[in-house]
C-alpha cells in the first residue's frame, strides 16, 4: 500500500484512466462484433454502417494510445475483406 500522499493519487488517477480505457475498448470490441454479425447475416448495408463506425472507434483508440496503430489497421482490414467477400 501507498504511504506517501503523491502514490495515493497516482492510485487514484491510475483507477479512473482503466476504468475510461475498459469502457473506450468495450465498446470498440462490441461495434467489431456487430461488423462480423452483420457479416454473418449477409446484410452487406448494415455491414458496411458497422465498418465506419469501428474504423473510427479503432482510429480513436490508436491516437488515446489503447492499441498499436498496426493491430487497428490488421483488424479494418480484415473486416474490410469479410465485407468484399460477402459481394
Amino acid at each position: 500500500m501507498a504511504h506517501h500522499k503523491a502514490a495515493k493519487k497516482h492510485i487514484r488517477q491510475t483507477k479512473k484512466r482503466t476504468a475510461r480505457n475498459r469502457s473506450f475498448m468495450s465498446s470498440v470490441r462490441t461495434q467489431v462484433k456487430s461488423v462480423s454479425a452483420a457479416v454473418g447475416d449477409n446484410n452487406t448495408q448494415k455491414a458496411i454502417d458497422s465498418l465506419k463506425k469501428a474504423q473510427s472507434l479503432l482510429a480513436k483508440s490508436v491516437k488515446k494510445n489503447l492499441m498499436h496503430k498496426n493491430t487497428a489497421s490488421r483488424r479494418v482490414a480484415k473486416l474490410a475483406s469479410q465485407i468484399k467477400a460477402m459481394s
